[in-house]
């Protein structure tokens, strides 16, 4: 479904990914299944067990993942359990042209513009922070003028909190 724009011509093109998950929705090393959308916007994977998360792949410019449901349950960012040989259908994904930008600069304790930083955002919401790489998270770097910008988040509260480097994934214990 493609709320607030025209669909992509070419809904072919599109990649639908089920990626495995263990405890805390961490991510499993098996590869993620993938699926490529039919020309009616309808897809179809096989083999899925257990909890997987949906996400899609390369979405179309200026198109964002907004929510996956389940016979209506949201389950975007918490994936769903599959049983070995079931058949499931009921899957709906939501693509928008609406997202959340986070904006804003960073001074020093003189209130002076800093220009050499990594800003992360991350979810207010607590229950968002553990778990698997998340939508919800982004990380940006400053413009020559010292400001930052963070787009293609989904609506909600955001915190931000800059560091001067990014080691790794260091910022996400």
């Amino acid at each position: 479904v493609f709320e607030h724009g025209q669909a992509p011509d070419d809904l072919t093109s599109l990649r639908l990914v089920a990626e495995a998950r263990g405890a805390h929705n961490m991510p499993l090393d098996p590869a993620p299944a993938m699926a490529a959308l039919k020309e009616n916007g309808t897809f179809e994977m096989e083999g899925l067990a257990g909890p997987q998360a949906f996400e899609l792949m390369d979405p179309p410019k200026g198109w964002f993942l907004k929510r996956v449901t389940h016979n209506g349950t949201d389950l975007t960012d918490e994936g769903y359990v599959f049983t070995p040989g079931e058949d499931v259908s009921g899957f709906e994904v939501v693509m928008t042209t609406r997202s959340q930008t986070v904006t804003g600069s960073v001074a020093n304790a003189r209130g002076e513009a800093v220009k050499n930083y990594t800003v992360i955002v991350f979810p207010e919401d607590e229950s968002k922070w553990t778990g698997a790489p998340n939508r919800s998270f982004g990380t940006a770097r400053p413009d020559p003028e010292g400001r930052f910008q963070l787009s293609g988040l989904p609506a909600g509260s955001y915190l931000a909190v800059a560091v001067e480097s990014e080691e790794d994934v260091e910022w996400t214990d």
